[in-house]
């Protein structure tokens, strides 16, 4: 395989999702315990959090290509573990793991977009 795979949680079909879940799992579960994780960083539920399964699903991407020798030219396994770095921050400063490691799984606020349609339209018909 060259490059990566992409995961497209927004527009997968359902068929496509016992897949792609059991891709993603199957990295967490290596993930996890060869990066020594805990779960302020990646919590038990990590799967019920959606900004988290997101941030795995870019983690797994990237690792794909960033270790394929037949298009890498040697920075790919430095560059996955800068952004790895990175994106463990993120992960940890998403909130959910400390609170779910100390109380069991919490669901975050869904925050959902009011859009005044009216001023949309008037925003949508000027440049």
């Amino acid at each position: 395989m060259l490059g990566a795979q992409i995961t497209r949680w927004r527009d997968m079909p359902d068929e496509d999702a016992p897949e792609a879940w059991d891709q993603l799992r199957a990295f967490v579960d290596w993930l996890v315990p060869r990066y020594e994780l805990n779960s302020t960083v990646v919590p038990a539920c990590w799967f019920r959090h959606p900004v988290v399964v997101e941030e795995l699903s870019a983690l797994r991407a990237a690792w794909d290509a960033s270790f394929v020798v037949e298009t890498d030219g040697g920075l790919g396994p430095i560059g996955w573990h800068e952004r790895f770095a990175v994106a463990r921050d993120r992960l940890q400063k998403y909130g959910y793991a400390g609170e779910c490691a100390r109380s069991g799984h919490i669901d975050a606020p869904i925050r959902e977009v009011t859009v005044d349609e009216d001023d949309w339209d008037k925003r949508r018909k000027t440049a």
